[in-house]
């Protein structure tokens, strides 16, 4: 048997039997870094991120448009198969102060669910999915208001402000508090439904490390 042929078709069947995320994410730094510590843990698991670069156009409408653009190019090149998901993580910020944000964010999701692809939105943005790695409960609003920025709240909470580089381990914690505290059917503040990325993420990575990621 002609020995390149066989390495070639074993290196096909290998990532044939592993499964690619594509992450798309509104900031440049915080959720890069985050989704970045579950890289590499697992052959089956390829998770590449696409964070926003400066003067980069990172509006709901623009993060569609770039995915959109990424995406048509990775079926060209064929590096993309049905069982690889594509994911869109942003922030609602306040739509209801700004009515562009408010349409591309329904444009945003419309567009995912037509495609297929996830919509993780955290409201007001990606720090309440980093709250819920330590915290059960939703942030009072009078709690809240002390302080200058929701960023600032969220390193108040969390001693010694989120480490990405060992703080994500409590990812399983963070899937059931986030859970716990999202309604889809009324007030949407404080909560973020990226526990579905995270779950999905988990459903690999859980049984090579059972010991690693903590739900308590």
């Amino acid at each position: 048997m002609d020995l390149n042929f066989e390495r070639t078709f074993q290196r096909k069947d290998e990532i044939r039997q592993s499964k690619k995320i594509f992450i798309f994410c509104e900031g440049a730094k915080t959720e890069p870094a985050y989704f970045k510590y579950f890289q590499e843990m697992d052959s089956r698991l390829d998770i590449q991120i696409f964070g926003s670069m400066d003067g980069e156009d990172n509006t709901p409408a623009g993060l569609l448009t770039k995915a959109e653009s990424k995406i048509n190019e990775l079926k060209e090149s064929n590096d993309i198969e049905g069982s690889d998901e594509i994911w869109i993580v942003f922030d609602t910020e306040k739509p209801e102060n700004d009515a562009q944000r408010g349409n591309q964010i329904t444009t945003l999701k419309c567009g995912c669910n037509s495609y297929g692809w996830g919509a993780a939105e955290s409201n007001p943005s990606f720090e309440i999915c980093l709250y819920y790695h330590f915290h059960e409960s939703k942030p009072m609003r009078d709690d809240v208001q002390l302080f200058t920025s929701f960023k600032e709240f969220v390193n108040a909470k969390i001693p010694g402000g989120f480490d990405p580089r060992k703080d994500p381990k409590k990812i399983n914690l963070a899937i059931v508090n986030s859970k716990a505290n999202y309604n889809t059917q009324s007030e949407r503040l404080m909560s973020t439904n990226v526990f579905l990325l995270a779950e999905s993420i988990m459903v690999i990575l859980s049984e090579k490390y059972h010991g690693l990621f903590t739900s308590s």
